[in-house]
């Protein structure tokens, strides 16, 4: 039942708010179907796509440690009462892909051209009052620029005389 509802409604941008008054009990996997729509892990870019406008999730039986609703979830809905949607696409991204030992693989092999922008959207100061927002920006970028040294370097004379011929 849930997973069928929340595959229904993975494109939907409007829902705010949805009624599960009827639904009876909802298993883990049915809640992990919720947190799919909301916070789609699989990559950088899937987040990025997750649906950001469903902020309340209801049942009038339920409390809420009744629905088992995990904190990725619950943070996924919070973060979506947030109106600069963008922000709250940037809050998701952070938390689950640029967090302590993130994989660098998508910035590794990202065109060169594309990177310092990439840099620059996870530097802006959205969150300048989130400490945990603030310090894993900092930590992002460092091991960004760690590990793909070419994007601080001065091409050598040599290389920038091929480069105009």
């Amino acid at each position: 039942g849930a997973l069928v509802l929340s595959n229904a409604i993975v494109n939907n941008n409007k829902l705010k708010r949805l009624d599960l008054d009827k639904c009876g009990a909802i298993t883990a996997r049915g809640w992990d179907g919720f947190l799919g729509v909301l916070c789609n892990i699989s990559s950088i870019n899937a987040t990025f796509q997750s649906n950001h406008t469903l902020m309340r999730m209801w049942c009038y039986s339920w409390n809420r440690n009744g629905m088992r609703l995990s904190d990725e979830l619950l943070f996924s809905l919070q973060a979506n009462t947030e109106t600069d949607k963008i922000n709250v696409a940037r809050q998701k991204i952070f938390r689950c892909h640029l967090n302590g030992n993130f994989n660098l693989a998508p910035f590794l092999g990202m065109d060169a051209v594309l990177l310092p922008t990439v840099l620059g959207w996870i530097g802006r100061d959205y969150d300048a009052n989130e400490e945990e927002i603030r310090q894993r920006r900092g930590s992002t970028i460092y091991r960004i620029i760690r590990n793909v040294p070419g994007l601080c370097s001065f091409p050598s004379q040599e290389r920038m005389m091929r480069h105009q011929l």
